[in-house]
Parts: structure tokens; C-alpha cells; sequence
């Protein structure tokens, strides 16, 4: 007989055990198949298809065999569901998901217009109450002469709301041509007995700047008026926009990846014969991986927004309170009007000398002259007491606000209520509004980061906490104790986290940049422009030429290259020079909404694998035949070596 060498035959024995181990891992696979097909028990999720699936006639109570799945894993080509129920409870799973989110965005939505709206509401009317006790004031103090040139004032209240509807306003240019045309009004009255015509009047003009003859209340109002009018317009703008930007994120798509995500944790366990609830940790890396892919850099943006809301908010109480600078707009231009009169005849004596002396009237008469003068001695006595009242009154006018670098407030207690001061009210109705306004947006900082939370914080969708299983993406249970952390970077957060931007995002990510890049020049005093879009507002996003959609979808829209580099180039994060101090939260009603926070760091376990992919988690007992059956075999080896 052939005697082989001791080489060949440990050689051979190497080989012999190689090939043992894999029949024996195969016998283990299939014997592991084989259990879990003959623990599938699809009657046990029989009542869970009737409730989902209304209608359908045929539920299978034993598994399919031959069944190749779309979305679930389905290696054993066995399943409690056939194509079609797989893809009907796939389009609830999503119809599900797309209801809850738009309800949670809409509610944001919601809060912001209602704040947009109530604040435009306070405004106009705070800009009417002043307007009607401007006229009252001027028709008692100056009488027949206010009552003639009444227009010149309206016009002066029209370009200020005129402002803060359209903002296609210089206002800064509108009260110099204000105080340019009651400057000449006020020289032709009190010149009566001359004749003038425009040219001479024109000359007059062009000598206002160097005779200031309403003293420096011109430059001072117009400055203060200009940058408190342009924060209050910009902070009721920022949040009419931000309503609008997020009501237009409910039309946002899912991708792909994500409707598979969202399959595997709410479908496929029902099509395995198991009728637990995704667990939690399940849950939220899933829903991170959705909403991250889309609202990522929506999310950081918005938190910009929460902090310009902010450091507006303190302005608009403090320095460019607006009920300091519209409120009392009646007395700042009597204070001009007194000025002139103080030094009237000096102003003539100039104006005579530089324009020349006007010839007089011919039909003005020595007893027209004396009324004139007695009118004008009477506007003087009256005039006095305006002056005694405006200091007595101060109502928060000339020294309401005392301003650290801060931009805190040291209001002084006004005693005679104004119209935007309620009965036993401390403070403006515009003033608490903001500090609600401040505090609702403040709610919603990590709003868009945190929706996953918010989303798997309903019982409707995940295990409770009471229930010792739950749906894990695989087909072996792991009990709630098991302690895991939410934070890894699953399968399925690699997957969705590749996809890109829908055009929608990108369209409203650069509005809402738009939106941050005004409230800062806002707060530091600077123009601020809208553009027309922004003016007219966004649109919600519906209708029969939608581009979007009216939902959630299978399609990726694409992304605009250049809007992606307009939003490059607007993505500055400049930082306010000012720190703000927090105000207590002041509750109006119960439409707020409640500050957002992960819920507790669950102790139940993250799958490592989900949607279609195999599993490749290994049972105790396989793990236990695969470290054991080498040894063995090794040790079978040596023995036949030793024996050849």
C-alpha cells in the first residue's frame, strides 16, 4: 500500500478541518433558518393587518414561501406578507409619519403668525392713537392755523405708515421734507403781510440746514424715529417669514433610504409574525437619520434665528422702544414749532438778508396785522403750557429709558395711561407682546434637532416603556434593559445621511439666512431692505402646479447649484456686540409651545442593521460551536497525525 509522507498528511488534515467548519457553519445557519421560520406564527399579527389593512380580504395565517420582499428582510423567502400588504402598510407607516410631522410643524407655524399678526394689530393702532391725540393737541393749541395746513401732518403720518406697510420708504428724507415744508408754512405765517412766491420760498428752503430753526429736535427725532421704526418693521417681518418658512417645510419629501428606514422599524416586524412596537432607541435613530439628512443646517440656522429674535426683543424695550418715539410725536414737533418762535425774528432778519426783502401785501391792513400778532402772542401763552406739561408728563418720553451697555431698561412709572397702557398696566401693550414673542421663539430653539425626540415620544408609534419587548429591526427580541447608546452611527443613519438636499430646504434655507443677516443690521441700527419675495411673502407651498408636492415622496428633488452658492455666500454668522438679559416668561394663553428636550437615554438597544440588509448578529450558541468546532477538529488532527 502507498504510504504518504508525515507533510502530505498534515496537510491533508488541514484541509479535512477547513472543510468541516464550513459544512458545520452551514448546518448551523440553516438550523438557525429552519427555527426561526417554524417561530413565525403570522396569526399573531392577524388582528394587527385587519386594523391597518381595512378591506382586505385575504390575510395569510401561516407564512408565504417564494415571497421575495421590497423593503424587509427576507431571506428565508417566507413571510406574513405579500408584496402588496407590504406596500400598503409601507404607505401608512409614511402617511403616518408625514400627519404627526406636519401636525408638530404647523403648530410651530401657527404660533408665529398668530404673534406676527397680534403685533402688526398693536402697532398700527399705537401709530392711529397718536395720530388722532396729534391732531386733538395741534386743533386745541394752534386752532384756524393748524387747521389750514392739517395736510402737511397727515402726509407726515401717511409716509410713516407707508414705512412700515410697504418699506419703500427713505425716512430719514421723508421727515427732512417734512420739517423743510413746516419750516416754510411757518415763515409765510408768520410773515403774513409779505407776498412770496415759490422761487423766494425756495430760498428759504435752502437756508433751513444752516439756520436750524427748529433747533436739533429735527436731527435727533428723525435719527431716533428712523432706527426704532426700522427694528419694529424688521422684527414683525423676521417673524412673518419664519411663519412662513415653516409652514412651507411641511411639504418637505422623504427619501428613499428613509422610507426604507421607516419600513423596516414599522413594517417589517409585522411581516415576521412579531406584533411588538419599534423600541424606542430604534425609533429615534431612525427618525435622527430622516430629519438630519434634511434639517441639519435648517436646524443651526435657526437656532441664529432664536438669538437675533432675542437681541431684537431687548432693543425694542429698551433703546428703540417704539411707544417712546411714537407716543409723544405730538410734543417733539411742538418743540420744534416752539423753537422757531423763540427765535422767528432773527430767522427773518437772515432770511431777508440773504433772499432779499419781499414786497408787502397790498391789501394788508394795520388791523390784520394786530390779529396776527395776537394770535401769535396766544400760541405763545399756550405754548408755555405745553412746555410746563411735557415736563411734568415725561411719561417715559424724554427720560423713560436709561440704557447700560446691556441694553437693559430703567423705566420710569407713567401716571397718565396712554392708549397702549391699560388699565393698571405697568407697561405698553406692545412691550409685554414682544416679551411673549421673545419667549414662544425661544421655545422653539432645537425645534428642527429635535424633532426626531418629539416624534418618537408617541405611543402610537414606539413600545412604552411598561412593555419588556419590543421591535428591534431584527428577528431576535432584546429586552428593554439592555443598555445602549442612542448616539451610533447605524446602517441606516449612513444611508439617509448621503442623500441630498430637496430644493424646498435650500429655497428656505436661504430665505431664513436672509431673515438672521436683517435682524442683526436691524439691531445694530443699520438700513434694512426686503426684497419683493420677502415683502409679498412665501406662498404655502400648495397647489395644482406644486413643484414640491403636497407631501411626503419617493423622488429626491434636485438641488439648484447656484442657490447653493448664494446660500455659501450668506452663511455669515456674525456675532452681536451685546449680551441680552433674560426676562421672566410671561403666558397670555396656552397656544405656546413646550420646550422641546430628548427624552431620557432609553436602556434598550441599538440594531446595528435594519431595512433589507442581513443580519449579522450571532446567537450564543452558534458563537459557542464556531470557537469550540476549530479546537476540536485541531485536536482530531494532531491525533491522526500522530496514528499516520
Amino acid at each position: 500500500m502507498y504510504m504518504l509522507s508525515k507533510k502530505t498528511s498534515k496537510k491533508i488534515v488541514i484541509l479535512l478541518s477547513i472543510l468541516m467548519q464550513l459544512v458545520c457553519y452551514h448546518c448551523v445557519s440553516s438550523s438557525n433558518t429552519i427555527k426561526n421560520a417554524i417561530s413565525m406564527n403570522c396569526s399573531l399579527v392577524k388582528n394587527d393587518f385587519k386594523s391597518r389593512l381595512a378591506g382586505l380580504e385575504q390575510i395569510p395565517e401561516t407564512p408565504l414561501k417564494g415571497i421575495s420582499l421590497r423593503f424587509c428582510d427576507n431571506t428565508q423567502l417566507s413571510s406574513c406578507c405579500s408584496q402588496s400588504m407590504e406596500m400598503k402598510l409601507v404607505n401608512i407607516a409614511n402617511s403616518q409619519l408625514e400627519n404627526y410631522t406636519k401636525e408638530l410643524i404647523q403648530k410651530l407655524a401657527t404660533i408665529l403668525k398668530l404673534r406676527a399678526q397680534k403685533f402688526n394689530e398693536n402697532f398700527k393702532d399705537l401709530l392711529n392713537a397718536s395720530k388722532i391725540e396729534f391732531h386733538d393737541m395741534f386743533k386745541r393749541t394752534y386752532g384756524v392755523i393748524y387747521e389750514q395746513n392739517a395736510h402737511v401732518f397727515s402726509d407726515m403720518f401717511n409716509e410713516l405708515e407707508g414705512y412700515y406697510a410697504h418699506g419703500k420708504v427713505d425716512l430719514i428724507e421723508a421727515m427732512d421734507s417734512f420739517f423743510n415744508i413746516l419750516y416754510q408754512k411757518m415763515f409765510t405765517v408768520i410773515n403774513m403781510q409779505y407776498q412770496f412766491d415759490d422761487k423766494y420760498l425756495g430760498c428759504v428752503g435752502e437756508h433751513m440746514k444752516s439756520l436750524k430753526p427748529f433747533g436739533d429736535v429735527p436731527d435727533k427725532f428723525s435719527l431716533t424715529l428712523k432706527r426704532s421704526l426700522v427694528a419694529t418693521r424688521t422684527y414683525a417681518q423676521a417673524l412673518k417669514t419664519a411663519a412662513d418658512i415653516t409652514k412651507n417645510l411641511q411639504h418637505v419629501r422623504t427619501t428613499p433610504e428613509c422610507v426604507s428606514a421607516v419600513a423596516s422599524m414599522s413594517v417589517c416586524g409585522l411581516c415576521v409574525g412579531k406584533v411588538e412596537k419599534p423600541c424606542s432607541a430604534f425609533c429615534i435613530n431612525v427618525m435622527k437619520s430622516c430629519f438630519e439628512s434634511s434639517f441639519s443646517d435648517l436646524s443651526l440656522e435657526w437656532d441664529n434665528f432664536v438669538s437675533a429674535m432675542e437681541k431684537l426683543s431687548e432693543r425694542l424695550l429698551g433703546s428703540f422702544n417704539i411707544v417712546v418715539v411714537v407716543e409723544p410725536i405730538n410734543i417733539k414737533i411742538s418743540e420744534a414749532i416752539m423753537n422757531f418762535q423763540d427765535s422767528g425774528l432773527e430767522i427773518t432778519n437772515k432770511i431777508f438778508q440773504e433772499c432779499g426783502k419781499p414786497k408787502l401785501q397790498g391789501s394788508f391792513s394795520k388791523t390784520r396785522r394786530s390779529v396776527v400778532l395776537s394770535n401769535f402772542t396766544t400760541l405763545e401763552k399756550k405754548n408755555t403750557r405745553i412746555r410746563r406739561a411735557a415736563k411734568q408728563d415725561g411719561r417715559h418720553h424724554e427720560s423713560l429709558i436709561t440704557l447700560e451697555n446691556n441694553g437693559r431698561k430703567n423705566r420710569k412709572k407713567n401716571k397718565n395711561k396712554r392708549p397702549q397702557y391699560p388699565e393698571h398696566a405697568e407697561e405698553p401693550i406692545i412691550d409685554r407682546l414682544i416679551k411673549d414673542i421673545r419667549q414662544k421663539v425661544k421655545d422653539s430653539k432645537k425645534f428642527w434637532s429635535n424633532l426626531a425626540f418629539q416624534m418618537c415620544n408617541n405611543e402610537n408609534i414606539i413600545a412604552s416603556s411598561n412593555e419588556n419587548k419590543c421591535w428591534t429591526g431584527q428577528l431576535d427580541f432584546i429586552r428593554q434593559s439592555i443598555s445602549s447608546s442612542t448616539n451610533k452611527n447605524t446602517q441606516v443613519e449612513q444611508q439617509v445621511a448621503n442623500s441630498r438636499y430637496s430644493s424646498v430646504i435650500s429655497h428656505q434655507l436661504y430665505k431664513l439666512r436672509n431673515v438672521n443677516n436683517q435682524l442683526k443690521n436691524a439691531f445694530n441700527g443699520m438700513d434694512v431692505a426686503w426684497s419683493d419675495q420677502d415683502e409679498s411673502g412665501s406662498g404655502s407651498g400648495e397647489g395644482e402646479n406644486n413643484e414640491y408636492g403636497s407631501g411626503f415622496g419617493l423622488i429626491i428633488d434636485s438641488v439648484d447649484p447656484q442657490l447653493q452658492e448664494k446660500n455659501k455666500e450668506n452663511n455669515r454668522d456674525e456675532t452681536f456686540s451685546k449680551d441680552y438679559t433674560e426676562e421672566p416668561k410671561i403666558q397670555t394663553e396656552p397656544t405656546h409651545i413646550n420646550p422641546i428636550r430628548p427624552i431620557p437615554s432609553s436602556t434598550e438597544p441599538v440594531p446595528k442593521h435594519a431595512g433589507s440588509a442581513p443580519s449579522s448578529e450571532i446567537s450564543p450558541i452558534k458563537a459557542l460551536l464556531m470557537y469550540l468546532l476549530p479546537i476540536c477538529i485541531a485536536w482530531f488532527g494532531g491525533l491522526m497525525s500522530d496514528l499516520l
